[in-house]
């Protein structure tokens, strides 16, 4: 026998053995607790000092720590949101916190604080410097990749007062 193998031999009895300290350690409360005379059906003796009702004790909570109106100790009910309906991130069940923004700074309508989706357009369909996703602009200074005729047709419109077709999400 070589002397790697008894040593794992070994090892493995400790381990083995340090398992069932372990588990013993974990019975042992509940040894204790069953007196020697217990007939089945008995129950487990609890030390509880004042009488518990409908399985919620002295201070109003359940055995899950919740209250009868579903919410633990810390004020969160069993979704994780508290009273206002917040999360612990300071968020609705929208994923959007007390301002209004979700975690990209976004309203609801998809907008940042600036007034930009995230293409870059806001609710008129124009970008950062003022151009629509097809390269117009209202005063004529089109971008060169924009097509002439396209953005003259989009001019009328605009000027008769019909919704432009700019493309963008809003």
């Amino acid at each position: 026998m070589s002397t790697t193998s008894a040593a794992a031999r070994r090892g493995l009895r400790r381990t083995s053995f340090r398992i069932a300290l372990l588990g013993a350690l974990i019975a042992a409360p509940a040894l204790v607790a069953i007196p020697a005379s217990a007939q089945p059906g008995d129950g487990p003796i609890t030390a509880h000092s004042a009488p518990v009702t409908d399985d919620y004790d002295s201070f109003g909570y359940d055995r899950n720590g919740y209250d009868r109106e579903g919410y633990d100790r810390s004020g969160r009910d069993r979704e994780g949101y508290d009273e206002d309906g917040y999360d612990f991130f300071g968020r609705d069940r929208d994923g959007y916190d007390e301002d209004g923004l979700d975690s990209f700074r976004r309203d609801r309508a998809g907008y940042d604080r600036e007034g930009y989706d995230r293409w870059g357009y806001d609710r008129r369909g124009f970008d950062r410097e003022g151009y629509t996703s097809l390269g117009c602009r209202i005063d004529g200074n089109d971008r060169e990749s924009a097509d002439r005729a396209v953005c003259d047709a989009w001019r009328a419109r605009l000027a008769t007062g019909s919704r432009p077709a700019t493309g963008s999400a809003g």
